[in-house]
């Protein structure tokens, strides 16, 4: 009689969620639509969050000079961006956490108010 071991496979709901949440931002953002003014193809303010959770903003047209640089406040224990995005029709900046944790951060504070129940 043989015994062959099968791989066995564990499933993290809240990562399979955020990743899910990620790639649709990632997706969603790198898509162009005719809908976009020409006045923001040309020039405008784009943010980025850092790895050591910092808010940092730049213009498009010279990424090279920083024009803020804040920490990201309110965080849940343990928790970091994997990614962020502005929604276009409020201008409201979004941070998804690695626990799959939505935020609504603010462009000047840098304070992270979680959305939805955890």
């Amino acid at each position: 009689m043989s015994c062959t071991a099968q791989p066995t496979w564990t499933l993290n709901l809240h990562r399979l969620i955020a990743a899910t949440l990620l790639l649709a931002m990632v997706l969603f953002a790198a898509h162009p639509t005719s809908a976009q003014p020409a006045a923001a193809a040309s020039g405008g303010l784009v943010y980025a969050s850092t790895i050591s959770n910092r808010l940092i903003s730049f213009d498009r047209d010279q990424p090279a000079t920083i024009l803020s640089n804040i920490a990201i406040s309110n965080l849940a224990a343990n928790d970091s961006l994997v990614g962020i995005d502005i929604r276009p029709a409020t201008d409201r900046l979004y941070g998804l956490g690695k626990s799959g944790q939505l935020y609504a951060i603010d462009t000047i504070s840098g304070f992270a108010r979680p959305i939805g129940i955890r």
